[in-house]
Order: structure tokens, then C-alpha cells, then sequence
């Protein structure tokens, strides 16, 4: 398997910040899904391109399911330091 490259990023939707990886791609471009959001998955040619996309995800994905933003305020609530952490299986 070949090395994808792959960060944590702050994304901020409405006011909120939301954690996101973001993942170069072997084939090129870059891959983003939320961590607080599971749902919100999304892609684009560049990093900035990707992370507005997100951002674009999350907030349908808001407006889609009103009743799940509590849950995802509890999730933000969660304080620490965050580590991304590769695992084989």
C-alpha cells in the first residue's frame, strides 16, 4: 500500500469548529470526512477546495437532521489534546 498523507484540520461552520481529516490522495486531490459528523464526507482537487466542501457538507448535513446538533454540541464539548493515529488491521 502506498503513503497517504494525512492531517487534522479545524473546519468552522456557522460559528462552530469541527475537527476534519484531510487526506491527500494517491490518485490525486484530497479526501475530507468530520470526526464529529461521521455522516459529512466530502472530496476536492485542492486542500482548500476539499475544506470548503466540508464545510458545505456539514452544514447540510445540519440543516438535513436538525435534531442531531445536540449531540454534536456535546461531542464539541469534549476537551483534550486530539491525535491522529494510524492502526493496521
Amino acid at each position: 500500500m502506498a503513503f497517504v498523507r494525512s492531517t487534522m484540520k479545524r473546519a468552522v461552520v456557522g460559528g462552530r469548529k469541527f475537527t476534519v481529516l484531510l487526506r491527500e490522495e494517491e490518485a490525486g486531490g484530497y479526501s475530507v470526512r468530520c470526526i464529529e459528523v461521521p455522516a459529512a464526507i466530502s472530496q476536492g482537487d485542492s486542500r482548500a477546495e476539499a475544506l470548503d466542501n466540508i464545510k458545505d457538507a456539514i452544514e447540510l448535513y445540519l440543516e438535513s437532521f436538525p435534531g442531531e446538533s445536540k449531540v454534536i454540541e456535546e461531542l464539541g464539548k469534549v476537551t483534550g489534546k486530539r491525535e491522529l493515529v494510524e492502526v493496521t488491521v
